[in-house]
């Protein structure tokens, strides 16, 4: 398994909290590429202005605190503190780089998760399974194209990354 893609109905309070529940995410550094939200949020920073937060920050708000978020799209990607940020298109640019998961949130409810660490990616999809959250589907992913697009934008002409 190298990957999953999660989507439910409706909307969820906070969708980090329930699936990163129960997991320990100090050591992780959180790059967030791309977030876009609508409706009412609870954040304290403007997350339009991705220059101004930092991984803290993001754990804070997404994780730690009880503030209601609602990404409608959004690309994060998570790596250990020690490693560098690059930028990513590729599945093959994730192989390649020192991060170790990438989570998009296409739509709000549709969640495609890449992931080095089986159980990590295992944990999250437990906590996606015992979440109240409205008709769960779960499809996981054994194998990915190395040119498949990992964003929350692709052009239709491009590689997703459950296509075969």
């Amino acid at each position: 398994m190298v990957g999953v893609i999660l989507k439910f109905d409706n909307w969820s309070k906070n969708i980090f909290k329930i699936l990163f529940n129960d997991i320990d995410i100090s050591l992780w550094n959180f790059d967030i590429k791309y977030w876009e939200s609508y409706g009412e949020s609870t954040m304290t920073k403007d997350y339009n202005n991705l220059d101004h937060i930092d991984s803290e920050d993001a754990k804070k708000e997404l994780i730690y605190n009880e503030c209601e978020v609602y990404p409608e799209f959004l690309e994060l990607f998570i790596s250990e503190f020690s490693t560098k940020k690059c930028d990513l298109k590729y599945y093959d640019d994730f192989i390649k780089s020192d991060y170790f998961m990438s989570l998009v949130i296409i739509d709000h409810r549709n969640i495609e998760i890449c992931c080095k660490d089986i159980q990590v990616l295992e944990k999250i999809i437990k906590n996606f399974k015992e979440s109240n959250l409205e008709n769960k589907r779960i499809n996981v992913l054994e194998k990915i194209r190395l040119d498949a697009v990992i964003s929350a934008f692709r052009l239709k002409s491009e590689i997703n990354i459950y296509d075969i």
